[in-house]
């Protein structure tokens, strides 16, 4: 009795195991086909016929009512439905190879639908055999990428480099086929410049601003995206040099104080403060500059010859407006400025105060008449910056309004060099050979050429050493001089200077640097 009973334990667990079997090899052929089905209706046919394929090597016999397991049935025509589908995708030798296949046990109700088919194969394949197949359809596009790529271009165009890199490294990261078929690396390229060179104008304006954490973060942000780029490098140069001259005046004023020299101290406060207003505030040096100056204005302080005039404000007058004068000469016009200002309050006739501030209003009225109208009249924004660059050279120069000017005077057919000639050669005849300098130096750094840009050049240098103070200055200039006149010998070997204008010293520094 107990064999009979293990005899029949393993029919069942036999016989079960054989229907787990059947089911799986079941699913094969029916998972596919039922998707490939779905697929096809869905209209996405690439897919049914991969999925059908798969169906149809799994299981080549076709039928209706095909059980899957148990009571479930579907009926498996798996060749109608890919004839169907390479029929869409304008396979016609495939779908008419299918459709052979189907036609002996497809039913009754397809009938009217497989003849369509056949006889849209039959219009679409050509008449012969000598005429070529119908072209393959254009390739799919992708309209995510196609949709990101215009997003990035509009970025691009609207100058939000920050914002068209980051859609460009997107699109890269999640098409990257698309990314190196359409070459998009030096599109990129591009956007880094355009922030770079956007940073650095940013930068400027908030050096301008005197504010100079925020400047160095850009410029070191700059740095980091694309190294080495000349304006980003001489900005930060320009704020190292900031850095070493509020250090040295810190000191300096330290000393100055510890010494007893409170006026010496109140000034070197001063200038480290027009020099590194952020850093002299973090250092909390304005008490002490407050101090100074209350221990400077006390006559006991003062050595004999700094003992203050009958009028102690003309004496502040006077300092104010030397100090103005010195922060000129480094070419901080806004601390200057100010320090003409507070000359003028403390003696309104201080006759260097009142030119000083005349003239820088009416470079300031001019200038901003120009640039307001570069777009609008061209012609009089152009001769609105000429008369700026005339009145406070270096003043222009340092605003970096050159390379605006050169803008507005290409745009009009005049030659920029030509127009600095022009004005270098009147300040010369007026016997201001630093502003003739000043002119004509941009000019020549920019790319001027030309045999009499550099010699005039050479004669405002030349001009300049013949009156300088100092020997080394002298030195220093004559041979800033002569290295102009060879390059004009250089650009012209017979180019002769106007005796009517040049001195014969000048004229014998010329001849000598061809020598």
């Amino acid at each position: 009795m107990a064999g009979k009973i293990h005899t029949a334990t393993l029919a069942l667990v036999a016989t079960l195991l054989f229907c787990a079997s059947a089911s799986a090899q079941n699913k094969r052929w029916s998972e596919p086909y039922e998707a490939g089905v779905k697929a096809f209706q869905q209209g996405n046919f690439a897919a049914a016929v991969a999925l059908l394929e798969r169906a149809a090597a799994a299981n080549s016999k076709s039928e209706s009512h095909k059980i899957i397991e148990g009571v479930f049935w579907v009926d498996y025509f798996p060749y109608y439905y890919l004839g169907l589908a390479y029929l869409e995708l304008r396979q016609f030798d495939k779908a008419q190879e299918n459709l052979e296949k189907a036609r002996p046990t497809l039913p009754r109700k397809e009938q009217a639908r497989f003849a369509a088919a056949e006889a849209r194969i039959k219009a679409a394949r050509p008449a012969n055999a000598n005429n070529p197949p119908p072209p393959p359809p254009p390739p799919a596009t992708n309209a995510a990428f196609e949709s990101a790529l215009r997003e990035a271009d509009t970025l691009l165009n609207g100058k939000q480099f920050e914002e068209a890199i980051k859609k460009l490294d997107q699109l890269r990261a999640s098409h990257p086929a698309e990314y190196a078929k359409e070459k998009l690396a030096p599109k990129r390229d591009e956007a880094v410049k355009g922030w770079v060179v956007q940073l650095a104008e940013e930068a400027r304006a908030s050096v301008q601003a005197s504010r100079y954490r925020d400047a160095r973060a850009k410029l070191q942000q700059a740095e980091q995206l694309l190294a080495g780029q000349k304006p980003v490098a001489d900005l930060l140069a320009e704020l190292r040099k900031r850095d070493d001259d509020y250090q040295r005046l810190k000191a300096a004023a330290q000393a100055e104080l510890a010494a007893r020299n409170y006026a010496g101290a109140r000034d070197r406060f001063v200038q480290a403060q027009a020099a590194q207003r952020e850093q002299f505030d973090a250092d909390n040096l304005a008490p002490r500059l407050a101090e100074a100056s209350r221990l400077a204005a006390t006559p006991a302080n003062l050595p004999p010859e700094m003992k203050p005039a009958a009028d102690p404000s003309i004496a502040e007058g006077r300092r104010l407006a030397d100090m103005a004068k010195q922060l000129t000469a480094r070419r901080q016009f806004a601390a200057a400025d100010a320090a003409y200002a507070s000359a003028l309050k403390s003696d309104p006739k201080n006759r260097d105060a009142v030119d000083a501030t005349e003239k820088a209003k009416k470079y300031k009225r001019l200038r901003d008449q120009g640039v307001q109208l570069k777009t609008s009249n061209v012609e009089a924004a152009q001769k609105l910056l000429i008369d700026a660059r005339n009145t406070d050279a270096a003043r222009f120069e340092t605003d970096g309004l050159a390379a605006t000017l050169d803008t507005l005077t290409r745009a009009i057919g005049e030659q920029p060099t030509t127009l600095a000639l022009r004005d270098a050669l009147l300040a010369l005849l007026n016997g201001d050979a630093e502003k003739s300098i000043a002119i004509l130096e941009p000019a020549a750094q920019s790319g001027g050429s030309g045999a009499r840009l550099h010699a005039y050049l050479g004669v405002a240098y030349a001009t300049r050493a013949l009156s300088a103070p100092k020997p080394e200055e002298r030195t220093a200039l004559r041979s800033k001089a002569v290295e102009q006149f060879k390059l004009a010998k250089a650009a012209q070997p017979d180019y002769q200077l106007s005796a009517r204008i040049v001195s014969p010293s000048i004229l014998a520094i010329y001849q000598s640097a061809g020598r």
